[in-house]
């Protein structure tokens, strides 16, 4: 039982990992410098088929600009980045829970 609980306690953890390294290069693609993007916190909805993060990256200035957020979507096994820039209170809608971060 010990070796079952552990099993699934890694494979549950992988699998976050993977999503959130997905969801940053969706978010990526959308930054017109993607390379200089900064993560914070990653939410999910309980089904796991949407998503908001927290980023930040260098605007067309050079310099870093204020927080946002990125409302996603999960289809088939790719995250789709839904839009760009919305409202935190969009991403603590009812349905969401906090995942821990990770950098």
């Amino acid at each position: 039982m010990r070796k079952f609980l552990m099993l699934f306690l890694i494979v549950f953890f992988l699998s976050a990992c993977s999503d959130d390294s997905k969801i940053k290069d969706a978010v990526r693609q959308n930054l017109k410098d993607p390379d200089s993007a900064i993560f914070k916190d990653t939410v999910f909805s309980t089904d796991n088929k949407r998503a908001c993060i927290e980023y930040n990256a260098k605007n067309s200035m050079g310099g870093y600009g204020d927080w946002n957020y990125a409302e996603l979507q999960k289809e088939n096994s790719d995250w789709v980045v839904r839009a760009m820039s919305v409202s935190a209170e969009k991403c603590l809608d009812i349905g969401f829970k906090v995942r821990p971060y990770t950098p």
